[in-house]
């Protein structure tokens, strides 16, 4: 059996599905210290979010943020000292389309499935959108951004998943996925059972009538 070179390929090509943000939420032009309310599910909208020093952004209950801040400009920055806290319980679901720079001490959340700390990145131009994770910022989260350009490096840590169009690691930065997000989604019910490959003619003969007609 010959392999024939026209029908193999060496590249991988996918569609991913354009995420909208929601339009609906409360809109509130700054953020104070804490966000949302125990053990209710709240939606929000404001423009960016600025923490720097030894600011802290709280997330109680169900969270929903959208942040309004367009392509191009910043809609997440934190830097110095500053954290956004997750406590146990609570979950973070952040909707932006602008550039999300997350620093400092990182977005630390105290849940132990990634689930719980969603981003979604919205930008429809290719390299449109920028997801920096730097210096000692940690990240326990799903990150859905696939036409964002996302750096890791320092000793950036992230624990979950991420989908991007450019996904650069550098430095100490660390990346672990979460393997039960496999489960996670509407489209998980198709997935590779096996993998062997066929090195041999005698190997390969034993499948050739799957191949017939190609």
């Amino acid at each position: 059996m010959e392999v024939d070179p026209s029908r193999i390929a060496t590249d991988f090509n996918a569609d991913f599905d354009t995420i909208t943000a929601p339009a609906d939420g409360t809109y509130i032009a700054t953020l104070g210290a804490i966000l949302g309310i125990p053990g209710l599910s709240t939606k929000w909208r404001c423009p960016a979010i600025t923490l720097s020093g030894s600011d802290t952004l709280t997330i109680l209950g169900d969270v929903t943020l959208v942040l309004t801040a367009p392509s191009g400009t910043s809609a997440l920055s934190m830097t110095g000292n500053a954290k956004i806290i997750v406590p146990s319980g609570s979950r973070l679901t952040l909707y932006a389309e602008g550039d999300l720079k997350i620093a400092g001490k990182g977005l630390a959340n105290a849940n132990v499935q990634p689930l719980t700390c969603q981003i979604w990145g919205t930008n429809t131009s290719v390299g449109g959108q920028a997801i920096h994770i730097a210096g000692n910022g940690d990240l326990r989260s799903i990150v859905y951004a696939p036409n964002a350009n996302v750096a890791i490096n320092g000793n950036g840590n992230v624990m979950g998943s991420v989908v991007a169009n450019q996904i650069t690691l550098t430095g100490n930065a660390a990346f672990h996925y979460d393997e039960s997000l496999s489960n996670y989604g509407d489209n998980t019910s198709f997935s590779v059972d096996k993998w062997r490959e066929l090195t041999t003619e005698a190997e390969r003969s034993v499948y050739s009538s799957a191949f017939d007609g190609w």
